[in-house]
């Protein structure tokens, strides 16, 4: 329900933006920055994370130090989530957000093979069913559509709409057009 009202809004505020994916996701990671600060003062995190910048230097490991190794992967996962953000907004500008809706869910399910391959999850049996209701219905909804854009992309000529015009009428400046 979260994520049909979410692909609903973002939807709607492209129109604000006019249209621009790019502007939309500055505005809502710099958006979403300023809202997380009063998080970070909330959960008591201020501390650690001036220690990571700005406290006394920790011994490198592996040649890194501590707030070498904290800003950087912060740079690193910050420019991958800005671009995940730009690749959500546009799937949600070009298609429906129900059909967003459906390519989150099997994001999802690939999220849930990948843990099990990566770092030997356990599927039980309520989720590997959930997996399959996913699957099931992404392929059928996959075929609907399928089915759809066939019947749209008909030709729109056939041969009763040409009439055969004799070579003869053509050579003669004719056209099949009577005299």
């Amino acid at each position: 329900m979260i994520t049909a009202v979410h692909s609903v809004v973002i939807k709607k505020s492209l129109d604000v933006v006019k249209g621009s994916a790019l502007h939309l996701s500055w505005y809502t990671n710099l958006l979403s920055s300023f809202a997380l600060i009063p998080v970070i003062l909330l959960a008591g995190e201020y501390p650690g994370i001036m220690d990571l910048l700005f406290g006394p230097k920790l011994d490198p490991i592996d040649g890194l130090s501590i707030r070498m190794t904290f800003v950087t992967g912060s740079a690193i996962t910050g420019a991958l989530g800005f671009l995940m953000s730009i690749a959500s907004l546009l799937s949600i500008k070009i298609t429906s957000p129900i059909t967003h809706m459906v390519s989150s869910a099997v994001r999802g399910v690939a999220a849930s093979l990948l843990s099990v391959w990566l770092f030997k999850d356990i599927i039980t049996t309520g989720r590997a069913s959930s997996i399959a209701i996913i699957l099931f219905g992404s392929i059928a909804y996959t075929w609907v559509k399928h089915r759809e854009s066939q019947q749209h992309a008909a030709p729109k000529y056939t041969d009763k709409e040409y009439e055969r015009v004799p070579l003869e009428e053509v050579e003669a400046g004719r056209g099949g057009k009577p005299e």
